[in-house]
């Protein structure tokens, strides 16, 4: 087991604690959500208090540019991959000129991964959404919308032409309710319909009100309700495929030539 650490009084409770844990020094790269700055005073202090342990062995120094998800250009990600990129080596550097041994340097959010113009220096890149993909990374041209590996399987229960509604029963539950789209270029609302085989069968259809169990899909154009009637199936593609992910038990991988079941991957359940 492994955790990241910001301050001397954690790193002294996990020198004591009296079990093996492996720790990392997390970096603020410009986000200022969590972590140290890399020229801070006590860096050395905590690596120091790590390396005290009698259990406890120092991984090295990790940092997540969270802030790449406010860029709207490619050159403002490069930008922040590359500050996310010198706020770990310099915070190394300061380290080894210390007398400590770093064997590890990682960064990573999903765009600053994709856009980094280098990796001197880096020994891992640490991009969670960027195995499988969501909207939120389509927007800031991470991938394309047809790139993406993950989607929610749902079914229509009702449909109300003279509304232009059709209702899904994939809800806030099965969806989630991050809007991250919704301040970009492109509002996907609560996700992007597709068809079966992942397609924009549908256009820009997408989930606009979400219930606990229930998914409203508005603006139906009317040639598209017998493709949508009750029980048709369609995927939708999420917003933020972790939120989104942490709900299920297990996730389906479908063939895509032939639409069927090739494996079931278990996942690892809980939170702690």
């Amino acid at each position: 087991m492994s955790f990241l650490v910001e301050n001397i009084e954690v790193a002294r409770a996990a020198a004591d604690y009296g079990a093996s844990f492996g720790v990392w020094i997390e970096i603020d790269s410009g986000e200022h959500r969590t972590g140290i700055e890399p020229d801070d005073p006590t860096l050395v202090a905590i690596a120091s208090a790590l390396n005290a342990g009698s259990h406890t062995k120092f991984m090295g120094v990790a940092t997540h540019a969270g802030h790449s998800y406010a860029c709207r250009t490619t050159d403002d990600i490069r930008a922040v991959a590359e500050q996310e990129r010198q706020s770990v080596v310099n915070a190394a550097d300061r380290l080894r000129h210390a007398g400590f041994a770093v064997p590890n340097t990682s960064m990573g959010s999903t765009p600053t991964t994709v856009y980094a113009s280098s990796a001197v220096g880096i020994t891992e890149f640490r991009a969670g959404v960027y195995m499988a993909g969501d909207l939120v990374q389509s927007v800031l041209n991470s991938l394309r919308v047809e790139d993406i590996a993950f989607s929610v399987l749902a079914t229509v229960i009702s449909t109300r032409p003279d509304w232009g509604q059709v209702v899904l029963d994939a809800g806030g539950l099965a969806l989630s309710k991050d809007r991250g789209t919704k301040d970009t270029s492109h509002d996907y609302g609560y996700g992007l319909v597709t068809d079966l085989a992942g397609r924009r069968a549908f256009g820009e259809l997408v989930v606009s009100e979400v219930h606990q169990e229930h998914g409203e899909i508005h603006h139906v154009p009317p040639a598209l309700f017998d493709q949508l009637r009750v029980g048709s199936k369609v995927r939708v593609l999420p917003n933020h495929v972790c939120m989104t992910a942490a709900m299920y038990n297990q996730l389906y991988v479908v063939d895509a030539h032939t639409q069927s079941v090739a494996a079931v991957w278990q996942r690892t359940n809980g939170w702690s």
